[in-house]
C-alpha cells in the first residue's frame, strides 16, 4: 500500500482510522490552488532555467483555472519574484527539481514529492517547499527521505540532507541525520507496515 510521505504523520498517530480512511474515502479529482500554480512555476522554472517562461507559466495558469482572488494572485506573483531571486543571489546549483520518491518495506510503500534536490559544497540538499511545522525535524518522514533521496541519486547517505523552505525561497533550514537514527527510523517505519497490514487483514475479515 502506498502512503504519501505528507500522510506518515497522521498514520502514525491514529493508523486504524488512516487505514479506515484510505479504504473507503473515494478519489478526488485534482485540484488547482494557488499554492500548487506557485509550486508549479517554480518546477518550470528550474526545468527551463528561464524565469521568463516560468512567469508566463504561472500567468497561464491562473488564466486557465480562473482564478478570482486578486490578493491571493499578487502574493503568488510576489513569492514567485521572491524565490527567483534567492536562487539568484545565492548562485543555487539544483541536481534536479519535482522528484518522485519510492521507499518500500514490506506492506507501505512510502511515496511522494521532493520539490528540490540541490548540489552543495557539503551535502545533496533535499528541499520540501512550502508551509512546515516547528517539529519537522522529529517527523519521521525526514530520515525516510533521505536515505530515499540517498539511494536514488547513489549518495552516501552521509553526504545527504533534508531541508524544508518556504515557497517564496525564504527561511531555509536544513537536517542531516546520523546512520543511528536512519536505522531507528527504518526500524520504525517497518513496524509501522507490519501493524497496517495486520489491520488491513482484520479489516478484511471483518467484512462481509
Amino acid at each position: 500500500m502506498k502512503i504519501s510521505h505528507t500522510e506518515l504523520q497522521a498514520c502514525l498517530q491514529r493508523p486504524r482510522g488512516w487505514l479506515r480512511e484510505k479504504l473507503t474515502a473515494p478519489s478526488h479529482p485534482f485540484s488547482m490552488g494557488y499554492n500548487r500554480a506557485l509550486l508549479l512555476s517554480i518546477y518550470n522554472y528550474h526545468r527551463t532555467r528561464q524565469a521568463s517562461i516560468a512567469r508566463q507559466y504561472l500567468h497561464e495558469i491562473i488564466q486557465r483555472h480562473e482564478f478570482k482572488d486578486l490578493a491571493r494572485i499578487g502574493d503568488v506573483e510576489i513569492a514567485f519574484e521572491a524565490y527567483v531571486l534567492w536562487c539568484e543571489t545565492e548562485n543555487l546549483a539544483v541536481a534536479d527539481s519535482h522528484i518522485l520518491i519510492r521507499f518500500g518495506s514490506g506492506f507501505l510503500t512510502l511515496v511522494g514529492e521532493v520539490s528540490r534536490v540541490d548540489v552543495t559544497a557539503e551535502y545533496y540538499r533535499a528541499v520540501l517547499l512550502g508551509p512546515f511545522t516547528p517539529d519537522w525535524q522529529r517527523q519521521l518522514r525526514m530520515p525516510l527521505i533521505q536515505k530515499a533521496v540517498s539511494e536514488k541519486f547513489a549518495r552516501p547517505i552521509e553526504e545527504v540532507a533534508v531541508a524544508v523552505q518556504q515557497l517564496d525561497g525564504s527561511n531555509l533550514q536544513v537536517r542531516s541525520y546520523s546512520k543511528a537514527l536512519l536505522t531507528r527510523s527504518e526500524r520504525r517505519f517497518v513496524q509501522l507496515s507490519q501493524q497496517m497490514q495486520r489491520h488491513a487483514g482484520n479489516s478484511s475479515a471483518a467484512a462481509p
